[in-house]
């Protein structure tokens, strides 16, 4: 390899297929792998108080609801819900844009009318 660091890079993923190629990173010739141990993975008591003190209960409920709707759009859509893809993200958005909401019927306001 003449001291030139190889490293994966992942082109595309799917459900099933992984397109990957071993690229050179002449950058990270002689460099270390770094591995973390539990104790790098590892949150006190009180940070994890503070992280959840940190959001109102109103907002992590809208989170969770929103969260909810997303998953299950998935579901009947049949797309993968965590990682999304942008294609996803951008039929999510479009299928806010367009469909009334439940608690008044009305499509949003700024979505554009249909001709």
């Amino acid at each position: 390899m003449g001291g030139t660091a190889r490293q994966l890079a992942v082109i595309t993923a799917a459900a099933d297929v992984l397109d990957a190629e071993l690229v050179d990173d002449a950058g990270a010739a002689g460099a270390s792998v770094v591995v973390h141990t539990d104790r790098d993975r590892h949150l006190s008591p009180e940070t994890v108080a503070a992280i959840e003190a940190s959001v109102a209960d109103s907002t992590r409920r809208a989170y969770g609801t929103d969260r909810a709707a997303f998953t299950a759009w998935c579901e009947t859509e049949s797309r993968t819900t965590v990682p999304a893809s942008a294609e996803t993200m951008a039929e999510w958005i479009r299928h806010l844009t367009v469909t009334p909401r439940p608690r008044t019927g009305r499509r949003p306001s700024s979505a554009p009318c249909p001709r």
